[in-house]
C-alpha cells in the first residue's frame, strides 16, 4: 500500500500481517538490516544465493507501484529539458485509452519502484502485451530474467506444469544509468542485489500496435481495459488476416502473406511491419 502525499509509502509483508509506513530513509534501513540478519556478503551476484534464500521463505522489502515520477521532478515537468523523461515520453500509447477515454496509472504515468536485497518481481507479461522502459536511478543492480517473445506461446503452454528442466532465456544487469526496454510479448521478472530505486513505464510503436491488436487480456477483477480501435483500424485497413492470433515469427506471417501479394506488395508490407526487414 502506498501513500505518497507526505512523501513516505506503506509497505505490507507477510501475507499483508504487517503494515507500515516508512520514509525512504527509514526503508533504506530496514534493507540494510535484512542483509546484516541474512547474508554474509553485503552484495551476491549467485543466483544460486537467491534461489537459497528463497528456499527459507523469507520475508523480502519490496516497495513497487509508487504513484510518482522522479524525471518529472528533476525537471519540473519541462518536455525540454530531455528527451528520454519517462513522465513525458511520447509515443503511440497516448493514443490508446480506457473505456472512459483516460489514461492509466502505471502505464500511461510512471511508476517508481524500491527494491531491497533478493525482492523479486515476478515472470510477467505488460499489460496488452505492450513495451516497457526502466531506468535505474539508485542503487545496486537489478537482475532481469527474459524470455524471447518468439518463445513466449511455448513458455505460456509450459509454466502451467511443472518443469523438470531449464527454458531458453537471457539475463540482464540493470546498472545505475542503465534503461531496459522489454520486447511486447516477452516475459520477463527478476530480483534486486540490494536497495535501489528505479522508474518505468509502459509505450507502444507502429510496430507493436499487432502485438497489442492480439493482446490475450484476462478477466481478473480490477484488470486494465484499452481500447485501441481506431489506431488498430489506421495501422491494419486491410490486413485483417495478420490480426488474428498470437504474432509469434514475422517470417512466418511474410510467408502467409506471399502466397496472396506479389513480391513487391510483401516487401511493402514487410517494411512496413519491420522497419529492419
Amino acid at each position: 500500500m502506498i501513500n505518497n502525499t507526505d512523501g513516505s509509502f506503506e509497505y505490507e509483508t507477510n501475507l499483508y500481517k504487517k503494515n507500515e509506513k516508512f520514509t525512504y530513509n527509514q526503508y533504506h534501513e530496514e534493507c540494510d538490516k535484512f542483509i546484516r540478519e541474512n547474508s554474509s556478503s553485503e552484495v551476491s551476484h549467485d543466483s544460486d544465493e537467491y534461489l537459497a534464500m528463497l528456499n527459507t521463505n523469507p520475508c523480502f522489502l519490496y516497495a513497487p507501484d509508487i504513484k510518482f515520477s522522479i524525471f518529472e521532478r528533476m525537471y519540473n515537468n519541462d518536455p525540454t529539458q530531455s528527451s528520454w523523461n519517462l513522465s513525458n515520453f511520447k509515443s503511440h500509447l497516448s493514443r490508446i485509452k480506457n473505456e472512459d477515454n483516460k489514461t492509466v496509472e502505471g502505464i500511461h504515468t510512471p511508476f517508481v519502484y524500491c527494491g531491497s536485497k533478493w525482492s523479486s518481481f515476478p515472470i510477467h507479461l505488460e499489460d496488452y502485451t505492450l513495451i516497457s522502459i526502466n531506468y535505474h536511478f539508485y542503487g545496486l543492480p537489478k537482475i532481469w530474467l527474459i524470455r524471447n517473445n518468439k518463445d513466449s506461446t511455448r513458455f505460456h503452454q509450459l509454466i502451467n506444469t511443472i518443469l523438470n528442466k531449464t527454458f531458453p532465456g537471457r539475463s540482464c544487469k540493470n546498472l545505475i544509468g542503465m534503461f531496459v526496454i522489454t520486447h511486447p510479448y516477452s516475459f520477463h521478472g527478476g530480483y534486486n542485489l540490494g536497495p535501489n530505486i528505479n522508474e518505468a513505464v509502459n509505450y507502444a510503436t507502429t510496430q507493436t500496435i499487432k502485438y497489442f491488436a492480439n493482446a490475450i487480456v484476462c478477466s481478473c477483477e480490477g484488470i486494465v481495459k484499452l481500447n485501441g480501435s481506431k489506431i488498430i483500424k489506421e495501422f491494419y485497413p486491410s490486413f485483417k488476416d495478420e490480426l488474428k492470433g498470437i504474432p509469434d515469427d514475422p517470417k512466418i506471417i511474410i510467408k502467409k502473406k506471399r502466397r496472396r501479394n506479389s513480391k513487391k506488395e510483401i516487401y511493402r508490407i514487410a517494411k512496413y511491419l519491420f522497419p529492419t526487414f
